[in-house]
């Protein structure tokens, strides 16, 4: 998208765990007809764009297509996180450089 420089991308999925009265585990993604609603998510900020002026988040569906997220800028027990609410996970995450569509300084 113009303005706009990818930096670094990430396949992300939602995954569960459910551990049965017997003790037996069992792991796998969730579809996604089963996310009701956004869910609040983070993804850690790697060391080589922790300076990046205008760093912010998209996700790029499979055909191409790009939407720019809200996100803020969080810190939990040191790590710098940027923080969105999204409900597909079955897209690429991105993390931009774009002051259009740079995170929330927080």
């Amino acid at each position: 998208t113009a303005g706009s420089k990818l930096l670094e991308s990430y396949d992300v999925r939602l995954m569960k765990r459910v551990t049965g009265q017997d003790g037996m585990v069992s792991e796998g993604e969730v579809a996604l007809e089963y996310v009701r609603g956004n869910l609040t998510s983070r993804l850690p900020i790697p060391a080589q764009l922790q300076n990046t002026a205008h760093l912010g988040l998209c996700w790029i569906d499979d055909t191409g297509a790009v939407a720019f997220l809200e996100s803020k800028r969080v810190t939990l027990d040191g790590v710098s996180y940027l923080e969105f609410t999204n409900n597909n996970f079955t897209t690429a995450y991105a993390f931009i450089a774009d002051p259009n569509h740079a995170a929330v300084v927080g």
